[in-house]
């Protein structure tokens, strides 16, 4: 069963949601993507370039069925595509890394964030 390593920041922090969703992951260790901020956009996190800013997150180490299940979730192609990435793990090293970027239009509309996704993200915080 080949596994890949994925960048998640914002809901797919949290433990139980991912659980749910891919079964088979596991996580790695912390790290964080230089470059980047996080940004609410169609109710939703993404992260956008900008130079000087950084976005914590977590290594989750995933097989192929649970990359599906997370492409259902993101709404992959439409709503969100696939970028690869390095983020430095909590040791120092570089990894070149799958994750999540909200689309155009998508990512240029500024809706309010649902009471259910801001408690499933700060959840995802605290895990």
């Amino acid at each position: 069963m080949s596994k890949k390593e994925y960048f998640a920041y914002g809901s797919n922090l949290n433990f139980e949601q991912m659980a749910y969703r891919c079964p088979e992951a596991t996580v790695v260790g912390t790290a964080k993507l230089d470059g980047y901020e996080l940004a609410f956009r169609r109710g939703y996190l993404t992260i956008l370039p900008k130079e000087g800013a950084s976005v914590e997150g977590l290594i989750w180490s995933i097989t192929d069925h649970d990359e599906s299940q997370l492409d259902c979730y993101e709404g992959y192609p439409t709503f969100y595509d696939k970028e690869t990435v390095t983020v430095t793990d909590a040791d120092g090293t570089p990894h070149e890394i799958m994750v999540y970027t909200m689309n155009e239009p998508y990512r240029s509309q500024l809706l309010p964030v649902s009471s259910r996704y801001n408690a499933v993200v700060m959840q995802g915080c605290l895990d």
